[in-house]
Parts: C-alpha cells; structure tokens; sequence
C-alpha cells in the first residue's frame, strides 16, 4: 500500500516513487524562500553579514573588512538560558498504584537520554529554533555499536529536511509526511543495500536542486558529477561520490478488526480476520471495525527504490521539530 497521490481526470493515482518526486517538488516550492533566507541567517549569525558586492568594493579599495557581529552574542545567550534551565523526562504517576513503576520509567529514561547526549542534540536543535525557526531531532535504534541496540536521538540539519506544505498546526502535529535528503558515500549504499546500489542512477528531482539550496556545502558534488565523463556506468570511488538519499516517512489508514476474547482484545488486520471471519462468526465472537494509522518508511536514490516497509516507530514519525 502506498500514499498515493489521486490524479484528475480519471487517471491512475501515483506509484512510490511519483508520489514522492510530486510532494519533493510542492515543499521544495513551499519553503524555497525560507531555505534561501535560512543560509543568510545562520551566516549571519556566524558573523559573516556583509553582501559578496560590498566585500568586493571593500578589498578594491583597500579597505577592511569590520563586523560588528551583535546578533551572535544575544543568540548565544538566549541558548545559554535554554541550557541552565534543561527539562528533565519524568514519568508522574496518575494514582498511588503507578508510584512504584513511574520511578523506572523516569530512571530508564534518564538512563537512555544519558546515554546519547540527548541534552545536547536537543540544544543544538534549539539553537536551530533561534536561528532559522525550526529545529528538529530524530529518534532512532542504532544497532552497529551495539547488536543489541542502542536508541539515539540526534540533531538534524534543517536543510536537510522537507515537509507536508499542507500541516497547520504546530510542529507540523498533523503532517501526512516527512522528508529528509542526505549525502551517503557509494561504499555506505552498497553496505545499506547491497542489492540496489549498482541501480542507482541521480535522476530524482532533488538530485537537481543547488547544494546551496538543499544546505551542503559549496564545493559538493553536483548531479552532473554522479556519473564520470570518462565511463558509462557508475564511477564508483568512494573519494568522489556523494549520492543523495531520500528518506520518506508517512501514514496512511488501514482497517483492521477488533476482536474480544475471553481474556483480551486482540487485533486483526483485514487479510488475517478475512480468513478467520467464518469461526469468529460462528462461535458468536464480538468484534468491531475500526480505521488506525499505519506509519510506513521509504529509502530512494534517483530513480531507484531501495528500501520500503513499516516504519521503525508504529504510532508517529521518527523525525520531530
């Protein structure tokens, strides 16, 4: 099951991957302006306020270069408030029962947040508030340092990420989807994907967009550099290669089937009560349809889907502003 995007007309509704391509280009057309203005911003912040024209007159006329850099130093101590004055996670028991495992819960969640710095991503997530007006940090198992599983939470770039044009409320509470569009080396989508990494040709709309315009640096690679003059197929040294990925999450309805049974309610998406309707019903067992949310992630490269599934988390998007 996909996010289809409904076509007029009568047409057939997009695929995975139109589907994607479709809303890239209606965010990246929502939010061009803020992505233009977010670069000046936090160069500004970092004290680079002067126009490329000015420098220009400056150095022709011998001239220094001054900045008088005022909004560093007022953002800096905004964030220094948000440091002294951190929350703590705490879970608060509702009645006298709940006293005993809330103190566990707290102390695990002490323990995890401890454990990957979650302070100071969040931090830096804020300082990203400050500046451009949003920041975001995602939540996620991490299993290469520790096979059992580590969960991080992690700042991420701004830039990096687009969003659902048409959420309203805060922290884009009611987005249908996100997106996130990072640079992996060739050898890092081989070791992800093995099976799908010789596939993947830079022919996504986001393998147009500027470096400037997605947040990397200038001297990136551009698309017109994925494949190398002097081959036909993929010049696949990991010094030269920089592949955008494109990590998509969303949530789509799904109908599945409540059943009570003498113990619990148990719950049954339609395929499986499909198969089992028959006994339900002639053993008299209550059960209800109800519609939930399904949240389901994606991975692509260009043209080239290279993963698709449930998403890590059953109940919202790995990735919060």
């Amino acid at each position: 099951m996909v996010d289809e995007v409904p076509m007029a007309g009568g047409r057939e509704p997009l695929g995975l991957l139109e589907t994607v391509k479709e809303k890239f280009k209606r965010s990246d057309e929502h939010s061009a302006e803020w992505r233009k203005n977010s670069r000046d911003w936090y160069d500004f912040v970092a004290g680079d306020q002067w126009e490329n024209e000015d420098k220009q007159l400056l150095r022709e006329q011998l001239r220094p270069i001054i900045t008088f850099n005022r909004t560093g130093p007022i953002i800096e101590a905004v964030a220094g408030s948000e440091i002294n004055n951190r929350q703590e996670v705490r879970y608060l028991p509702r009645t006298l029962d709940d006293s005993g495992p809330n103190e566990g819960f707290s102390e695990a969640a002490r323990w995890v947040r401890d454990l990957c710095d979650a302070e100071d991503e969040e931090s830096d997530a804020f300082m990203d508030t400050l500046i451009c007006g949003i920041g975001w940090t995602e939540t996620r198992m991490e299993y290469e340092d520790d096979l059992d599983g580590e969960i991080k939470i992690d700042r991420t770039d701004p830039l990096e990420m687009w969003w659902d044009p048409d959420s309203k409320k805060r922290n884009l509470a009611d987005a249908r989807w996100l997106m996130r569009v990072k640079r992996l080396s060739y050898s890092d989508i081989e070791a992800l994907w093995p099976s799908k990494a010789a596939e993947v040709i830079a022919k996504g709309p986001w393998d147009k967009a500027t470096d400037e315009a997605m947040g990397f640096e200038a001297n990136a690679n551009s698309p017109d550099q994925y494949v190398d003059s002097d081959y036909e197929e993929w010049d696949i040294r990991p010094d030269r290669k920089k592949i955008r990925v494109v990590e998509y999450q969303w949530w789509e309805r799904e109908v599945v089937y409540r059943v009570a049974t003498e113990e619990k309610v148990v719950e049954f998406n339609a395929s499986r009560f499909k198969l089992l309707k028959d006994g339900f019903d002639s053993e008299g067992t209550r059960y209800l349809k109800q519609t939930k949310r399904v949240y389901k992630r994606a991975f692509i490269a260009g043209e080239t889907i290279l993963e698709e599934g449930d998403g890590p988390c059953d109940h919202d998007f790995t990735y919060k502003p």
